[in-house]
């Protein structure tokens, strides 16, 4: 076995990792603004185009994600779409976004940094999806709670 190799391995130089640079025509992904999220669907015979209807019905079907200082909903919420129900709940901070799935990915989306979700009755993707923006849909803006109360905002954040 030849080890001349070996012999001329320094164990005190120190190695650099230099990775390699983007192509110039490289495009970032697309994301949504935090506390905003929507779901689309596309159909094509290509892949890119798909992509692209699918990113331009989600836009317009943008929704925007009421939360709380501490980046978790203000309170629980269930949501139904065909027979697919996603049940929402917050939780505390350094807890992180335990839900499976659809559910998950639509929370990350959104921004949510803090939040329990279950799954219920289907384990259909693009329904668990949608019945997960059902959900944050009904869950009430913290302006409209209080406008109804006669409060100022900033009561509302104590």
């Amino acid at each position: 076995m030849d080890t001349s190799f070996f012999n001329n391995v320094n164990p005190e130089e120190e190695v650099v990792f230099d990775p390699p640079t983007q192509p110039e025509d490289y495009i970032p992904p697309l994301s949504f603004d935090e506390g905003q999220v929507g779901v689309g669907v596309g159909k094509a015979k290509e892949v890119i185009a798909a992509v692209q209807k699918s990113a331009l019905n989600a836009r317009r079907n943008i929704i925007t994600v009421p939360m709380t200082k501490y980046l978790t909903f203000p309170h629980r919420s269930e949501g139904d779409f065909g027979a697919a129900k996603v049940m929402l709940r917050p939780a505390s901070p350094g807890t992180g976004v335990i839900a499976g799935g659809a559910v998950r990915i639509v929370l990350e989306m959104a921004g949510v940094e803090n939040a329990l979700g279950k799954q219920l009755r289907s384990k259909n993707v693009l329904n668990n999806a949608r019945a997960t923006v059902v959900a944050v849909q009904k869950m009430t803006q913290f302006n409209d709670v209080a406008c109804e109360r006669g409060i100022p905002m900033e009561e509302l954040w104590k």
